[in-house]
């Protein structure tokens, strides 16, 4: 994925209310809203997500079950296979301030390292799928 197969939205009051739309082109894009607004990354050809009372502080990213087979590894050793119903794969849309997308574009990422940036832990993350199995 390439910045310019998404769009950055700014949401009204977390909802779906787009009020401003852009193209992104480079992760400076990220960076032209008010550290207060709330924002969506997404596909350009998706609607923005619907994220009632967003809290600014959290980064809610779309999941999907994992599908590969996971093991761990210890050195050349196979140790175990992982449950890979505790796996998910973070993926766009994002929906999140755009004060944490300042922080995390500080480094140039690309779109993927972006979502690892905003998984990494140093944020809450919440799903934005509200009943996954």
């Amino acid at each position: 994925m390439h910045w310019h197969d998404l769009r950055i939205v700014a949401l009204s009051g977390g909802t779906a209310t787009e009020k401003i739309t852009r193209s992104l082109h480079a992760a400076g894009d990220l960076l032209s809203f008010d550290p207060d607004t709330i924002v969506a990354i997404v596909p350009a050809d998706l609607d923005a997500p619907d994220v009632p009372r967003a809290d600014p502080s959290v980064v809610y990213v779309s999941m999907s079950p994992m599908s590969e087979t996971v093991k761990e590894v210890h050195g050349t050793a196979v140790l175990h296979t992982i449950d890979r119903q505790t796996l998910y794969v973070g993926s766009f849309p994002i929906v999140t301030s755009a004060a944490v997308l300042a922080v995390a574009a500080a480094t140039v990422p690309t779109p993927q390292q972006l979502i690892e940036i905003l998984i990494s832990g140093r944020w809450p993350v919440h799903s934005l799928v509200q009943d996954r199995p």
